[in-house]
């Protein structure tokens, strides 16, 4: 199309206006292919100027007017080229923009995971420090009441039997010389010993962490209630459910279960007068239920002055337990006890 246009201009020039407008019509009919609006402008323009030259104002108006066509449309292709192309910088700019605040939202949301990160440690942190503060005053607590109630049994069964002992002492001393209360008063020493050393013993097993299953409480009754009916030829049968053996129990559990069965047994060694006794202990729903039946005097619950009920009832309840007494005048008593276990 270019060399078509300088072929043009050349034969205008030389006024060989045919061969101009022969070139300038080529150069017309190749941007059909081209598509190259300058060249194209400046074809319309050079036939423009051949027919103004020949006179022919027909076509010189109608390629007058092909001209300012194309000069509009290449100025409205220019202008929409230029809004394209500030719209698509807008875009990029928004685009910028839009990156830039993402980028803004992203660190603030870092930093406030981080922040809120950092005040959940130290949460946690101080949470588990006022855990273990309070686990550790508890355990101090818990402490103190062991250690108090070693001092108080030492001071109630240890301190009032070597009282007894002491006075007994005396009383052989004075009584020497005199045939049989010596003895008498012996006697009653060996017994008062064995006693304390009966309680010293209950009490460090009693703190024995190494003894804290259900099996070494059943061990130490079978022992006991054997030790005592055995020796006042008073028959017994305790039962005993295999399944609890594998229990584990607290220190106070322990200890008060003992006592339970201790007093239980004590109470028909010494008040009941019986001949037979039977005790049954089982597990059912977290309770242990200890059934201890004898076929002695029996008493009346109004009438008894004793306190070794009221104990019981005191170490039951203190479990949130239950005691059941069922006594008959010369035929028997029966104690249920449902001890909770957690």
């Amino acid at each position: 199309m270019l060399s078509c246009n300088c072929l043009v201009k050349t034969f205008h020039k030389i006024n060989l206006n045919d061969s101009s407008i022969f070139y300038a019509k080529k150069a017309l009919e190749l941007n059909n292919y081209a598509k190259y609006p300058m060249a194209l402008l400046e074809a319309l323009d050079l036939l423009e100027n051949v027919y103004k030259s020949k006179g022919n104002n027909d076509s010189t108006l109608k390629y007058l007017q092909l001209a300012l066509f194309t000069k509009d449309s290449l100025f409205n292709q220019r202008k929409i080229i230029e809004m394209q192309s500030m719209t698509f910088n807008e875009q990029l700019r928004q685009q910028d923009i839009a990156n830039e605040q993402k980028a803004y939202r992203d660190k603030i949301r870092t930093y406030t995971l981080t922040g809120g990160l950092i005040m959940l440690i130290l949460i946690l942190t101080s949470a588990g420090l006022i855990f273990f503060y309070r686990y550790r005053i508890k355990q101090l607590e818990k402490l103190q009441s062991v250690k108090s109630r070693i001092a108080s049994d030492l001071h109630d069964d240890i301190g009032a039997t070597l009282t007894n002992i002491n006075i007994l002492a005396e009383l052989s001393k004075q009584n020497f010389n005199k045939t049989g209360n010596a003895d008498t008063y012996l006697n009653r020493i060996s017994e008062e010993i064995n006693v304390t050393s009966q309680a010293l013993d209950d009490i460090i097993w009693s703190v024995n962490v190494h003894d804290d299953s259900f099996a070494e409480v059943i061990l130490r009754m079978r022992r006991y209630a054997g030790e005592l009916f055995d020796a006042h030829k008073i028959n017994y049968t305790i039962q005993l459910d295999e399944k609890l053996s594998s229990m584990k129990l607290s220190m106070e559990q322990r200890r008060d279960l003992y006592l339970l069965f201790k007093e239980s047994v004590n109470n028909i060694h010494k008040h009941a007068a019986a001949t037979n006794v039977s005790i049954s202990i089982t597990g059912e729903d977290h309770n242990i239920l200890m059934e201890v039946e004898d076929d002695g005097k029996g008493f009346c619950m109004k009438e008894t002055p004793r306190n070794g009920l009221k104990n019981m009832q005191n170490r039951v309840q203190k479990w949130k337990g239950e005691l059941r007494v069922e006594t008959v005048r010369d035929k028997g008593t029966t104690l249920f006890f449902i001890f909770p276990v957690k």
